[in-house]
């Protein structure tokens, strides 16, 4: 369960990983969740001791055929949100969640809300994977 993810990483089982700041809103299953959400993928690599996220379908299907020995799909619902369109826009009371990656062989991803931190870590040499110019990965309830 992710209370027990959690209680792993803090009790530092993973080394050189932490808890880190920020959070973003998402439907636990479609129970209550708005009918445009859409199921999101969570991946696990033990190569990478990383999780990977998509909330494209199309995008979870070309990594389970690309990276089978790498990715394992531990879920199609991991939780629901939101898709942007296709210029990378957030429909109304959604925001924005950025996925970026670290481009280096310990692979890892990042997800944020916070545009400033995007850039930054782009800057950093990340780089973002997701929809339109500002790549944005999906959209998450306000």
């Amino acid at each position: 369960t992710s209370d027990e993810g959690i209680k792993a990483l803090d009790s530092g089982q993973f080394a050189g990983w932490k808890r880190s700041i920020g959070s973003f809103v998402a439907f636990a299953d479609s129970a209550g969740a708005p009918s445009a959400s859409v199921p999101v993928c969570r991946f696990f690599s033990a190569q990478f001791t990383s999780h990977f996220y998509t909330a494209n379908a199309a995008e979870c299907d070309l990594v389970v055929q690309r990276w089978p020995e790498v990715w394992h799909l531990e879920t199609r619902v991991a939780f629901r949100t939101f898709v942007p369109d296709a210029a990378g826009g957030c429909a109304p009371n959604t925001w924005p969640v950025y996925r970026l990656f670290n481009n280096k062989p310990a692979v890892n991803h990042r997800y944020v809300t916070d545009r400033r931190l995007r850039d930054a870590m782009v800057s950093a040499g990340w780089v973002p994977e997701g929809t339109g110019p500002d790549s944005v990965a999906m959209c998450a309830p306000q």
